[in-house]
């Protein structure tokens, strides 16, 4: 009986390890699917709209957690324009948990943390001299969704999900312990 639950443990740890992309060897699709994800956040960081925008397809949409309406493609422009002039973005983790291809269409699941320095708030800006924020930690679980359009990966959609400081210890969104 002891057997059987252990057998039960270690085939229930083996089926998690095949969808993480840590542990997983992405093959050649799933590969390029993540590289387009590091692309997309390395001219986040770099605060280049136009290659992010490039790798978007023209019907990109996306939820705005504010109004609660879905973004179009122009609204989401102005929207990382904004987000890009608020704030800089010191460094980028991404942590994949998995990459999922089906042909033409994939989903990417991950985590990113951001180390972000606000530049400037509304109203705290007074002659000309920007905020002296700290630099903050965000940490938010993503779900990006693209298709192959063109020999190229596209970005549809995605949403994100600000992590919880309260998340129990093992969940994707806690840090990883350096010791």
């Amino acid at each position: 009986m002891k057997s059987i639950g252990l057998t039960a443990v270690a085939l229930t740890l083996m089926l998690l390890s095949l969808h993480s992309a840590d542990a997983q060897q992405l093959d050649k699709p799933q590969g390029e699917v993540w590289q387009t994800v590091e692309a997309r956040w390395r001219a986040w960081q770099s605060g280049d709209l136009e290659k992010m925008w490039a790798l978007c397809h023209p019907r990109f949409h996306a939820w705005n957690r504010v109004s609660g309406r879905l973004d179009d493609h122009n609204t989401l422009r102005t929207r990382w324009r904004n987000a890009l002039e608020a704030e800089r973005i010191l460094d980028v983790k991404l942590e994949p948990i998995t990459v999922e291809v089906y042909g033409d269409f994939a989903a990417v699941f991950y985590v990113s943390r951001e180390t972000v320095k606000q530049v400037s708030v509304a109203g705290s800006v007074e002659k000309g001299t920007p905020s002296v924020a700290e630099p903050s930690l965000v940490t938010i679980r993503w779900s990006d969704y693209l298709v192959k359009a063109g020999g190229r990966w596209l970005f549809v959609g995605y949403s994100g999900v600000p992590c919880s400081q309260s998340e129990p210890a093992g969940t994707p969104c806690r840090a990883p312990d350096r010791k």
